[in-house]
């Protein structure tokens, strides 16, 4: 009737409302007639649902809802506390953003987490918390490199590339200034999710309601600060995102210390600060080629800087590079 009308989205509520209700029927059945049915639900001792599973019930409808906080939240705040404008700038820069966070950080921290679940902790074998600090440095480096690599050459050509890929009237908006904002947020993300990756393979069910609880915490901390920056635009929900991420980094590094502690010695802090020193200059060293506007000539060379940076800044420390890789190869092997 309603797809006859030409209501699709009536007609979508329409057959959810319908499957609710056959279900709502299934389970409220054996409070209405008592007689035993094979297809029936039962009802045990305890209830129709026993305290077992009400307690597990409790606590995944919290993470649900937290999960579903942390998702969405952003969105109610634009809606809240933002213009419609504001929403296209957000928008439009989330989504060219997030397609680094789903092509290539969501199967790397997938891969990582269900390598670190089958390589859990043996308090009898020494070499095994080794190797798990060796693949745990290993993809912080990589991820959080690619990271990096973001946060140091993307705001130079965030301008650029929104005029590119959508043309000047967006290009004379907040767009690249968010865009650039969110480059931070990518590298935060970036060692979040092997961060996390690992805490949720090798904690305990205590570790995830505590951090349940903190994760409440830092929520608020978002909403605070996006409240207080809301004078700044979109720029100041970016940031408070950027600042929720690296919270949420900071507490699965408490938990990955505490699990493994590493000795200063296994984390070989140095080499990765050259790596990340040498990028950081090469891109300061890009930044004076990049102008607002830039013919087809002036873009080729701004690329081909950064691209000679980043080749330059791999060959110093190709040996840290090689050793990353033999050591993510371990830890698939194992």
């Amino acid at each position: 009737f309603t797809l006859a009308l030409d209501d699709v989205p009536l007609a979508f509520a329409s057959s959810q409302m319908i499957y609710a209700l056959v279900w709502l029927g299934w389970i409220a059945w054996p409070f209405l007639w008592q007689k035993d049915s094979s297809w029936r639900p039962a009802v045990t001792k305890e209830g129709f649902v026993s305290k077992h599973h009400q307690t597990l019930f409790w606590e995944f409808a919290g993470m649900v809802m937290l999960k579903l906080g942390l998702t969405e939240g952003e969105k109610i705040l634009l809606m809240v506390l933002f213009n419609a404008q504001q929403w296209g700038v957000f928008g439009l820069v989330s989504n060219l953003g997030s397609i680094v966070l789903r092509l290539l950080f969501a199967p790397i921290e997938e891969i990582a987490y269900s390598v670190f679940s089958a390589a859990s902790l043996d308090p009898e074998k020494p070499d095994s918390r080794k190797a798990q600090v060796s693949l745990l440095r290993a993809l912080l480096l990589l991820q959080g490199g690619v990271g990096w690599l973001g946060l140091c050459f993307g705001p130079s050509f965030a301008e650029t590339a929104v005029r590119i890929l959508y043309g000047q009237e967006w290009a004379a908006s907040e767009a690249p200034a968010v865009l650039a904002a969110y480059c931070a947020f990518l590298f935060f993300a970036a060692l979040n999710g092997i961060f996390e990756a690992f805490m949720y393979s090798q904690c305990s069910p205590a570790w995830v309601r505590q951090c349940n609880f903190w994760q409440v915490g830092i929520s608020l901390v978002l909403l605070l600060v996006s409240w207080v920056g809301q004078s700044a635009g979109p720029i100041a929900l970016v940031l408070a995102n950027s600042l929720a991420m690296l919270l949420r980094a900071a507490l699965g590094c408490i938990f990955a210390y505490r699990h493994l502690q590493p000795s200063w010695t296994e984390l070989r802090l140095g080499p990765v600060g050259q790596l990340f020193c040498l990028l950081a200059l090469g891109s300061r060293v890009t930044a004076m080629l990049v102008s607002p506007v830039m013919s087809p000539r002036q873009i080729v060379l701004a690329v081909s800087s950064a691209v000679i940076a980043i080749a330059t800044a791999g060959l110093l420390c190709k040996g840290e590079l090689a050793a990353t890789l033999r050591a993510v190869r371990r830890g698939k092997q194992t």
